[in-house]
């Protein structure tokens, strides 16, 4: 690299874009590096409603911009409404020019259990990141003052599991303990890396291919007809077991049939808004999307319909 290049390389901000679950700390280290002032939750209602970026702050003799994304768990949002926010904007970044350097991954340490979710949430993280870009990801674990040592334990356990597909990747698993000196260091960490664009803009962008039809986007829809059977199934076993109820019995197994039925229904409104994204874009020629799914047919004692 000759030294133009590496001029030009300081001159450009390093914009790092930080992500993970509600309650991880994202906004809070922001806060913390960029007296950013974004608005923290101390539940597990989220803040950040919408993706937004600091100003450029220095650290050191480079430029920092970072860029704070809503959890796919949010509970304001679905997940598909946050992943095309946060789609929408890599795209957008990408088609002006602006490299993303990386991607912080923000965890819980505190966690108790590696649920299901966490489990998705990290799936549809790499899946939005392509394996070439997981090179410039780091994985923060933040709450440390929430642990003793069981979390040296939990640490070990999430690197050779929940992360290890990433860390085989090249990606890097840190530990963030709260203080200014901790979160410098870790943006520090991403000074060498060499911006390499995410699998979702090389495909939306470069490719002009439909959130729906991307790999992150499949994903989701699978993750939806994967609901959509379990509602399905569970509404056939409860119809059978109401045939042997009495009359009490029945109503109680109606009651759980109605929450089955709405459950239904929304993961259906999610199928349905994801064959709409499907349509805004060209499809690659060898694709064609899904029709849309069939609503849930109001049944007695039912009601409501689908809200789109």
């Amino acid at each position: 690299m000759d030294v133009n290049t590496q001029s030009a390389d300081k001159q450009d901000p390093i914009r790092i874009v930080v992500m993970g679950a509600t309650g991880s700390g994202k906004s809070t280290f922001i806060n913390l590096v960029s007296d950013a002032g974004f608005k923290v939750g101390h539940t597990l209602q989220s803040c950040t409603a919408s993706i937004q970026k600091t100003s450029t702050f220095p650290l050191d003799d480079r430029h920092m911009i970072l860029i704070d994304t809503p959890g796919f768990d949010d509970d304001n949002k679905t997940e598909l409404e946050i992943l095309k926010s946060v789609a929408d904007y890599l795209r957008d970044l990408h088609g002006e020019g602006k490299k993303v350097t990386g991607i912080l991954y923000l965890y819980k340490i505190s966690n108790n259990r590696m649920g299901g979710m966490a489990k998705k949430n990290f799936r549809l993280f790499r899946k939005l990141c392509g394996t070439d870009a997981l090179k410039n990801v780091v994985i923060a674990t933040t709450m440390w003052d929430k642990v003793t040592e069981e979390g040296a334990d939990r640490e070990e356990e999430l690197g050779s599991t929940l992360f290890k597909p990433a860390l085989d990747e090249d990606a890097k698993m840190v530990r963030h303990d709260g203080t200014l000196e901790s979160a410098q260091v870790i943006l520090r960490g991403f000074f060498g890396n060499k911006p390499v664009p995410l699998q979702i803009q090389e495909e939306m962008f470069d490719k002009n291919i439909p959130l729906a039809d991307t790999e992150v986007g499949q994903f989701i829809r699978a993750l939806f007809l994967e609901q959509e059977k379990k509602h399905k199934e569970e509404m056939d076993r409860l119809r059978e077991d109401m045939k042997e109820e009495s009359e009490k019995g029945r109503k109680e197994i109606q009651e759980e049939l109605e929450q089955e039925r709405e459950e239904l229904r929304r993961v259906q409104a999610q199928l349905r808004r994801w064959w709409f994204l499907s349509m805004i874009l060209p499809l690659a020629p060898s694709r064609s999307p899904s029709p849309p799914p069939e609503p849930v047919k109001k049944e007695e004692g039912g009601g409501g319909c689908i809200i789109m």
